[in-house]
């Protein structure tokens, strides 16, 4: 972790991003199936810590918000409900990454038993 003791958090995640496209480009290449049982349980973690993340996300917007540190562009509408919106959609996100987490919980679980054949 040492080298991402510096980094900022839009440094990290854009990090992640680019690792998740790497990872697009190889799973398609995956042969056995223990690959895929192994690359499922561990977007399975990505998607059960992602919570966290948003979770902290919005909390820090909203303290950011009681302490008067927002504002809104001239003209890009009302502060309040910028604030609201983007509050629910990172609700949202802490909701949809759950649910991604169960799905994948299933599909690790469905894979256990499979084995490759020549």
């Amino acid at each position: 972790m040492a080298d991402t003791e510096a980094l900022t958090a839009p440094q990290l995640a854009d990090r992640a991003a680019d690792a998740i496209r790497d990872l697009n480009h190889t799973t398609s290449t995956l042969k056995y199936p223990g690959d895929i049982y192994s690359t499922v349980a561990n977007l399975k973690i990505l998607a059960q810590r992602l919570p966290q993340t948003y979770q902290q996300l919005a909390g820090r917007f909203t303290q950011l918000g009681h302490d008067g540190h927002l504002r809104i562009e001239p003209g890009r509408g009302d502060l309040s409900d910028a604030q609201d919106q983007a509050y629910a959609a990172l609700y949202d996100a802490v909701v949809a990454a759950e649910a991604m987490e169960q799905a994948l919980d299933r599909a690790h679980t469905a894979l256990g038993p499979i084995g490759y054949q020549d």
